[in-house]
């Protein structure tokens, strides 16, 4: 059973905000200035990975393991190597002058750190995932250095959204509630509203309990 006031209701909120939060980034993007903490935190991860990488290859050459165990420990080795890039990307292009920033990225400095360390903040979750399911020591081994790790790429990540929101505030449209001005108290409220929240206009059900079986007889 599904209503067609809420889905709707999401689709058109997203319409009316998207533009502004478009915006709002775009302005923001080029002015963001990497501190010295910032590129120590980079750097810090680099090297915790490569003392990962290290003992991810040791502990595999000295006991090999069956074909479980190595496939585990290959993709491990390839997510620590893609964490390695995109954490190498973010600060070359946060050492980068202005002019040669498009040559590591995009050429939007802010969207690029934020992309390249959304997805290198994972893939230790995964490493550990994929260790542990071959019961083998090495997971529990290397445990701590991935948590250093994802905590350290979450610090980075923070320190670029943080500078995005002080910034962001800075200029474009004025918004009240994360809302455009020009919305409604009234209507600020529904977007607001949690789905149990709000009461369904009409229910759409193929099995004829609502009162359509399509939307298009809505």
């Amino acid at each position: 059973m599904a209503t067609t006031s809420i889905p709707l209701l999401i689709f058109f909120s997203v319409l009316i905000l998207s533009p502004f939060t478009l915006s709002s980034a775009k302005s923001a993007s080029s002015s963001f200035i990497p501190s010295d903490s910032f590129l120590s935190t980079l750097r810090s991860t680099v090297e915790e990975i490569q003392t990962i990488v290290s003992i991810v290859s040791g502990f595999s050459d000295a006991l090999g393991g069956g074909l479980r165990m190595s496939s585990a420990v290959s993709d491990c080795l390839d997510l620590l190597d893609l964490s390695s890039d995109e954490l190498s990307w973010s600060l070359n292009s946060s050492q980068a002058t202005t002019t040669s920033i498009s040559k590591s990225g995009t050429g939007n400095r802010r969207s690029d750190l934020s992309s390249w360390l959304s997805a290198a903040l994972s893939n230790q979750d995964t490493c550990k995932e994929g260790l542990d399911d071959t019961d083998s020591m090495l997971g529990s081994l290397i445990s701590t250095g991935l948590e250093t790790i994802t905590l350290l790429v979450a610090d980075s990540l923070s320190m670029v959204a943080d500078a995005s929101g002080s910034n962001g505030r800075k200029g474009g449209r004025k918004l009240v509630e994360g809302f455009p001005t020009w919305i409604k108290s009234k209507e600020r409220k529904l977007l607001q509203a949690a789905p149990q929240g709000i009461v369904a206009d009409a229910v759409v059900a193929q099995d004829g309990t609502g009162n359509y079986k399509t939307v298009m007889n809505t």
